[in-house]
C-alpha cells in the first residue's frame, strides 16, 4: 500500500504486517501499478513525422528518407510536439532523454510536466568542420536556459574523430551530462567499419561524406568510439541491433557507467530486427528502454516497448523489464533519488496498468497505462 501525500511524493509505503496498514482504508486498483517510466531516447522532434517514412527500409533507407521529409509539414511540426509530450506523459512517461537537432522542443518542454535532459546532437564526418558544429551545439545549448542537457554525438559513422574529441572535453568539463550516440543499428553500419563498403558507404560517397574510399575499415563500430568515452559520466549505447558478445566484451571496463538502450518498436520499424536481448541481460550491463522517434514508431508508450520485449524474451520477468524501463533511466538521467521507485520521499510519479493476466503475471494484447 502506498500513501501518497498532496505533491505526488510518497509518504509511506506500508505491507500488509506493518501496524499502520488498513486496507479498508486503501483504494484498490485492479491490475497492477510501477514507478514513472523512464524514456531513455526518443526525438520528439519528429513527431511531425508520424506514418510519413516507409517501414522496414533498413537504417539507410530510413536515414535517406528523413533527409527527404524531415522539413517538410512544418505546419503541423508544433501541434505534434504538444500532443506526443502530452500523450508520453498521460500514458506513464515521467521523463525522457530527448535528442535534438534544433530548438524546436525547447518551449514546450519549459512547459511541460515531463522532466527533460535534452541531448544537443552532433554529427559531421568533415574534422575540419568539428570546431564549428561544436560552437553551433553550444548555442543551442545556451537556449535551453536552465533545463537539463549536452551535447552529444549521432552516430559512429557521422562523427570525426575531431568532433569526437570535442564532445568528449565537453562533457568532461561540465557537472552533469552524459553520453549518448546510436550504435550498431544496422549491418550496413557493421560492413562499413569492416570493409568500408556497402549500402552506406555508397550513400555517404554520394552526398559527399566521403570522397572515395572509407578511412577507418577492419574494425568494429565501437572500436571507434572506444577512445573517445568520457572519463567519468555515464555512456548510453543506443539500438545495439547488431552488438556482438566481442563488442561486449571490450565494454566491461565502463560496466559501472555504461547503460544499453533498447528500443524494439522502432529496431522492428526499420530494420525488421531485434537484438539478443538475453545476450545483453546476461553481460550485467544497465539496461534502458526507450521509444526512438515517431518518424520510426507508431507510438510514444512505454508500454508498448516492454509488450514486444516480454513477446519476443518470455523468460525475462516483467518485474525487471519494469527495472529497466523506470530506475534504470533514472540513474542514467542522474534523478534516482527521486525517480524509478517506490520510497518515501520519492516521487516517481505511479503508472497504472489495466488488462493484465494476473493468473499468469502477464501483459495482454489489450494492456495499457496512464499515469495517476
Amino acid at each position: 500500500m502506498l500513501w501518497i501525500n498532496d505533491d505526488g511524493s510518497i509518504a509511506r509505503v506500508l505491507q500488509p504486517f506493518d501496524p499502520d496498514y488498513r486496507a479498508e482504508d486503501a483504494v484498490y486498483l485492479p491490475g497492477w501499478i510501477v514507478p514513472g517510466f523512464v524514456n531513455a531516447h526518443c526525438h520528439l522532434e519528429l513527431s511531425h513525422l508520424k506514418g510519413k517514412i516507409e517501414e522496414r527500409t533498413g537504417l539507410n533507407g530510413f536515414v535517406s528518407a528523413l533527409m527527404q521529409v524531415r522539413n517538410n509539414f512544418n505546419d503541423d511540426r508544433q501541434i505534434a510536439i504538444e500532443e506526443a509530450d502530452r500523450e508520453m506523459y498521460h500514458s506513464g512517461i515521467v521523463a525522457v532523454a530527448d535528442i535534438c537537432n534544433g530548438n524546436s522542443t525547447f518551449n514546450q518542454k519549459k512547459n511541460s510536466s515531463v522532466y527533460y535532459h535534452s541531448l544537443i546532437e552532433r554529427f559531421g564526418f568533415n574534422g575540419q568542420m568539428a570546431q564549428t558544429i561544436a560552437n553551433d551545439g553550444q548555442a543551442l545549448m545556451a537556449d535551453l536556459d536552465d533545463e537539463a542537457g549536452n551535447m552529444c554525438l549521432h552516430a559512429p559513422y557521422s562523427a570525426s574523430i575531431e568532433l569526437q574529441k570535442l564532445v568528449k572535453e565537453h562533457l568532461d568539463n561540465i557537472p552533469n551530462g552524459f553520453y549518448s550516440i546510436h550504435h550498431a543499428e544496422s549491418e550496413a553500419e557493421v560492413e562499413l567499419f569492416k570493409t568500408g563498403q556497402g549500402s552506406m558507404a555508397d550513400r555517404m560517397r554520394n552526398i559527399g561524406l566521403i570522397e572515395r574510399e572509407f578511412p577507418f575499415t577492419g574494425i568494429r563500430p565501437i572500436d571507434y568510439l572506444i577512445d573517445f568515452f568520457p572519463e567519468s559520466k555515464n555512456i548510453l549505447l543506443v539500438h545495439n541491433t547488431f552488438i556482438t558478445a566481442a563488442d561486449l566484451e571490450k565494454l566491461k571496463p565502463y560496466r559501472d557507467r555504461l547503460f544499453l538502450c533498447l528500443c524494439p518498436n522502432a529496431n522492428l520499424y526499420i530494420e525488421n530486427a531485434l537484438p539478443d536481448i538475453e545476450q545483453l541481460r546476461e553481460t550485467g550491463f544497465l539496461i534502458t528502454v526507450g521509444t526512438d522517434s515517431l518518424a520510426s514508431n507508431h507510438q510514444l508508450d512505454m508500454l508498448s516497448e516492454i509488450k514486444v520485449i516480454h513477446q519476443h524474451f518470455p523468460s525475462i520477468s516483467l518485474e525487471e523489464l519494469f527495472r529497466w524501463s523506470s530506475y534504470n533511466g533514472a540513474k542514467l538521467l542522474g534523478i534516482e533519488k527521486e525517480k524509478g521507485h517506490f520510497s518515501q520521499g520519492s516521487k516517481p510519479g505511479i503508472v497504472h496498468i489495466q488488462a493484465v493476466d494476473n493468473t499468469q503475471k502477464k501483459l495482454t494484447f489489450e494492456s495499457y497505462s496512464r499515469l495517476i
